[in-house]
């Protein structure tokens, strides 16, 4: 451990984490705000100041490598990008755990449309965020029992949306320089545009922001290895999109079709069945269960983790469109994205809804 001084939770940092806990996924009574602030609080007391950090020689040389990695993403998203520069990231705290919250998604036993709790700032969300995974397993638990499909996911990151300097976490280091790059430019995305009450338009903007924010960074620091992993690895998120995306539009069917109770659960098993049989047989799917095989794991898909990746990975072709019209130039981008996401509700949606085949002229950006 090095020497580096801890940043103090102040009588004014306490008071804010009243109002930033709406920004923490959920809605609950006084035992879920007291989980979210003491977490939140926690987080912020274990904070150190990445510069220092990178001065004192006693510190890891691995986690400085890291540090200054995050740095250079950092540096490339606002001054190459244009993404916000808002003071986030100055800090890294160390939690010495896998993930940083766990998420709590659920959707009714034959629909797609996910459960939402709401919050006056925030808008309202399609999940709830736990720091103790036990939490987030006892209120899944509550849902599992009232008839829901559940699924629960540790998350490594999120974003206080830019009202607070939100700190680095080691769980992002968990999986690579790559992968790091992926978090940064996502969660930054979040802090250039968020639209209250749609998570589809504001997730998938900030997936479409960190891909394509990735594959910049790559080819503007010649990591021509990391590069081609890189190019492999999106080639399977493709796969495993379109997996997810054919299941959806069976389930989909399958819950709008004029047949029995009965007869639905039997479809809908088949149609999670082959999604899990592919699971099973395609590398790179997304884990499927807890156990270290993927062959001995139960199926954790369901409803809701359908539901979800709709969430994150719909609409790319819409933003695709917007970033060729924009002349491949991210802050130009990102100020028609605001563009988008001033339209209504219902445009927006079918903005985003938009087939692939359609060409979307400039007028109608």
């Amino acid at each position: 451990m090095t020497s580096s001084r801890r940043t103090p939770v102040t009588v004014s940092l306490l008071l804010g984490l009243l109002i930033a806990v709406p920004f923490l996924p959920g809605c609950a009574g006084p035992s879920y705000y007291a989980q979210a602030a003491a977490g939140q609080i926690s987080l912020m007391r274990q904070r150190q100041e990445i510069e220092p950090l990178l001065s004192d020689p006693s510190t890891d040389p691995e986690l400085a490598r890291r540090l200054r990695t995050a740095q250079e993403i950092i540096d490339f998203g606002t001054r190459t990008l244009g993404l916000p520069s808002s003071g986030s990231y100055t800090h890294v705290t160390q939690t010495g755990r896998s993930a940083v919250t766990w998420t709590v998604t659920a959707a009714p036993e034959f629909s797609l449309e996910l459960k939402t709790w709401c919050f006056l700032v925030a808008g309202c969300v399609p999940y709830r965020g736990y720091f103790d995974p036990d939490d987030a397993e006892r209120f899944a638990g509550k849902l599992r029992r009232k008839g829901y499909d559940v699924f629960v996911a540790p998350a490594t990151a999120y974003s206080t949306l830019g009202w607070f300097d939100d700190p680095l976490l080691d769980t992002m280091f968990s999986r690579g320089d790559t992968a790091l790059a992926g978090v940064l430019f996502h969660e930054m995305a979040h802090q250039a545009l968020y639209v209250k009450d749609d998570t589809v338009f504001n997730e998938s903007f900030a997936s479409f922001v960190e891909e394509t924010s990735v594959r910049q960074w790559l080819e503007g620091k010649g990591k021509s290895t990391e590069w081609r992993a890189w190019q492999l690895e999106r080639r399977k998120a493709r796969e495993v999109d379109e997996r997810f995306e054919h299941a959806r539009g069976e389930l989909s069917a399958l819950y709008t079709s004029d047949t029995t109770d009965e007869a639905m659960r039997e479809g809908k098993a088949r149609i999670i069945n082959r999604l899990c049989e592919a699971a099973r047989r395609l590398p790179g799917f997304p884990s499927i269960g807890d156990t270290n095989t993927a062959e001995a794991a139960p199926c954790l898909i369901n409803n809701a983790r359908v539901a979800l990746h709709a969430s994150y990975r719909g609409g790319g072709c819409s933003f695709q469109r917007l970033f060729d019209a924009s002349g491949h130039s991210m802050p130009e981008f990102l100020l028609r994205a605001g563009q988008i996401a001033d339209l209504s509700a219902e445009a927006r949606k079918q903005w985003l809804d938009q087939p692939c085949s359609t060409v979307a002229r400039e007028g109608n950006l």
